[in-house]
């Protein structure tokens, strides 16, 4: 129930609560956006534009959130840095567009490879930082390993149709 009331009795007309309402309804649609618009930026702060994955300052926050978290539960975790070999002659060779391209396929492998609770990041240039909670130093290497041999097995063509023979460390 919506009432409104005035002792005057010229004050309010027969659509007085409809233009209050409607009044009412934007005011709460532009705060709705604003916060939504927060959020987003928000968000767009702690990913990669170019690779789609979660940025430095995000892998920073949630490495030391993560920290605290393993001291009081004592459970394993493991981070892992990956870096593309030799990414400035891939750069030199096929140019900055193609090194791109190789910087998201990389960044998509390393996320097929590991589980959903695990943090991926681009840490800086051609390094990847993986975060992997509740694994233990042997299933870190196992990770590494398999994503490592991902790598180096696909095929990576430039747009000129030469394989781009991607390992990474």
């Amino acid at each position: 129930s919506f009432n409104i009331g005035s002792m005057d009795e010229y004050r309010f007309n027969d659509y007085a609560g409809k233009e209050f309402l409607s009044h009412l309804a934007a005011i709460i649609t532009v705060c709705i956006d604003n916060h939504l618009g927060k959020e987003h930026l928000k968000y767009l702060g702690l990913i990669d534009n170019l690779t789609g994955v979660n940025n430095r300052r995000f892998f920073e926050q949630r490495l030391q959130e993560e920290t605290a978290r393993v001291n009081r539960s004592k459970a394993p975790i493991s981070c892992l840095f990956v870096d593309i070999d030799h990414f400035k002659k891939i750069n030199d060779t096929y140019g900055h567009q193609t090194g791109d391209q190789v910087l998201r396929h990389v960044a998509r492998i390393i996320r097929d490879q590991v589980r959903s609770i695990d943090i991926v990041a681009r840490y800086g240039g051609e390094e990847f930082s993986v975060i992997l909670l509740q694994a233990g130093e042997m299933k870190a290497w196992e990770i590494a390993e398999r994503i490592r041999v991902t790598i180096e097995q696909e095929n990576y063509f430039s747009d000129g149709g030469q394989r781009i023979p991607l390992t990474t460390s």
